[in-house]
């Protein structure tokens, strides 16, 4: 009960709403294709909600659970071990889906995603390490590079391997969760400024000088994840194919505006803002 009390309701509230939002919209987007393909039209309705129940259960039993056992550096190191041993086992035997080896059959129709459950990993591994590191990261001198240098390195590896399967989403969301991680640690803000800064000029960079050239190569075009990334700089000029996604994400939001429109509309995606 004394858990309880201590519950941060800026968080409980929000994430409850948006678990009904998410189920409202997932059946308003769904019901007509759930019928199409000859099922029910509340089949993902169904499944939605179910994960939201589990997803429930498992958040009671985080809050009574004692996190401290979670920063056991022995274990953290096994579970590291764990994922270099699962990411480098999907590089040859992975099951492939959707072009991205990064799958393991767990029997039938169990599949088991390493970069989904690593997410929850590395935000265990680096909010434990910056609060041990906490006075050697506040330091305005170089020690923080020095500092942070081996976990960062071991962090980078599981990435790219991520990034190998090839997964540019699953490397994507975490590399953001590690970035964020970082810029929110309580490091000195101009460090911060100058990290977020280089980051930004690296994409932008990247983008014109990388991957605009190499999209006009002919072993590009046939390369469906060069080919996202050049959608995204105009999507419009690509709108019957990769561009297609964006497209209709556009038209989207501008037919539901900030708060989407009503349930069952027919655009060709219905989105919120969350």
């Amino acid at each position: 009960m004394k858990r309880l009390k201590k519950l941060d309701y800026f968080i409980v509230i929000p994430y409850l709403i948006m678990s009904i939002i998410g189920i409202i919209m997932v059946y308003s987007a769904s019901a007509n294709i759930g019928t199409q393909n000859g099922g029910s039209p509340t089949s993902y309705l169904i499944k939605q909600s179910v994960f939201v129940v589990l997803s429930l259960i498992i958040v009671t039993f985080m809050m009574f659970f004692n996190l401290n056992k979670l920063r056991n550096q022995k274990l953290l190191q096994w579970i590291e071990i764990a994922f270099y041993i699962g990411l480098v086992y999907l590089l040859m035997f992975g099951q492939s889906i959707n072009g991205a080896s990064g799958w393991i059959n767990l029997g039938g129709p169990v599949n088991l995603q390493p970069a989904e459950f690593l997410k929850f990993f590395l935000i265990i591994r680096i909010a434990n390490f910056v609060d041990l590191k906490q006075d050697e990261l506040m330091d305005p001198d170089d020690s923080w590079w020095l500092t942070m240098r081996p976990t960062l390195i071991r962090t980078g590896l599981l990435l790219l391997l991520v990034l190998a399967q090839p997964d540019s989403g699953g490397f994507a969301i975490n590399f953001m969760i590690v970035a964020i991680m970082l810029l929110a640690s309580g490091i000195p803000w101009r460090r911060s400024v100058t990290i977020l800064g280089g980051f930004i000029l690296a994409i932008i960079l990247s983008l014109m000088f990388v991957i605009e050239p190499l999209s006009k190569m002919d072993f590009a075009k046939s390369s469906y994840r060069i080919q996202r990334f050049v959608a995204f700089l105009d999507p419009f000029g690509h709108a019957t194919g990769t561009g297609q996604q964006l497209v209709n994400s556009y038209y989207a939001i501008s037919n539901g505006g900030l708060f989407g429109g009503r349930a069952r509309q027919q655009y060709s995606k219905n989105w919120v803002f969350t």
